[in-house]
């Protein structure tokens, strides 16, 4: 079916509507529980009351219904449980991210790349449905999921500074918190390898090889845009800085797996050892199955 352009546009407004909620809500005040469990039911397809919702946040319930007049929840079962699942992606990832600011000892490694990750997969997943008016082609998925997990990395790394001020913690403003310049060289070279295990084996060709080269094109400028605004945390004499000097566009190297940059070891597979790598494996694989 052809896209539908107010999805589209609903969808892009929806899923930051929502995280800045959780990150400032203009209510004032944490959101409630209840109104969490609205969302859900509404993004599950159900009707809801929206009478307790406070006023800043009833355009996004506004959202999902255009979301749903486009895409009738009972035929689109794998985009509501995208849907559900970024929200819930979207709330363990403030809960990972707020621990230190709230007065703990900060979130393991590996709980920050697994928030990070499933956060930007479903959001591209999402994406990729809405836009194409379905998604059906498993390769498209499985490339998408990969994708949107290294789009959000990148993201973050744009979103530093505000982190470091709201007292946000990602794999970004975990790595400024000591040593010297060139702190975010590891997590960056981490990211570029990621992007390249993600674009692996996709097709170049045909409609497949357009949507390769732009959601390429998009990481690249992206990248280049954020490593600018940072330049000053980077080694200038190697690494990521001495690539962006040397290679135009990048190339990247391969990353054999997600859990190579918890470690910090390149491993190769299978991915047994791999906490993060087994649940995002098997949440990838339930969608595909969908």
């Amino acid at each position: 079916r052809p896209p539908s352009a107010d999805a589209v546009i609903a969808l892009a407004l929806l899923h930051p509507l929502v995280d800045d909620a959780f990150d400032a809500p203009a209510t004032g005040g944490a959101v409630s529980d209840h109104v969490i469990a609205l969302m859900a039911a509404a993004l599950r397809g159900s009707p809801v009351n929206t009478a307790a919702v406070p006023p800043a946040l009833r355009p996004a319930f506004a959202l999902v219904g255009i979301l749903w007049e486009a895409f009738p929840a009972e035929q689109h079962a794998l985009l509501r449980h995208v849907l559900a699942r970024l929200l819930q992606a979207q709330l363990a990832a403030k809960a990972v991210q707020r621990q230190r600011a709230d007065g703990g000892t900060g979130a393991p490694l590996r709980a920050l790349v697994e928030a990070c990750t499933r956060k930007g997969a479903l959001s591209l997943v999402a994406a990729q449905y809405v836009a194409a008016g379905g998604l059906r082609d498993r390769a498209l998925l499985r490339f998408v999921w990969g994708l949107g997990g290294v789009l959000q990395f990148v993201d973050d790394m744009g979103d530093i500074d505000e982190d470091l001020a709201a007292g946000v913690e990602t794999v970004w403003t975990r790595e400024l918190m000591g040593g010297s310049v060139g702190r975010l060289d590891t997590a960056a070279k981490s990211v570029l390898r990621l992007q390249r295990f993600a674009l692996t084996g996709f097709s170049t060709s045909g409609l497949r090889g357009q949507m390769r080269f732009a959601l390429d094109l998009a990481f690249r400028v992206l990248f280049v845009k954020c490593f600018f605004k940072h330049a000053g945390q980077f080694d200038t004499g190697s690494g990521v800085a001495r690539l962006m000097r040397k290679r135009t566009p990048l190339r990247f190297g391969q990353l054999r797996l997600i859990s190579c940059f918890v470690s910090r070891v390149w491993l190769p597979p299978p991915h047994e050892d791999c906490v993060v790598c087994r649940r995002m494996a098997a949440e990838l694989h339930f969608l595909v199955g969908r």
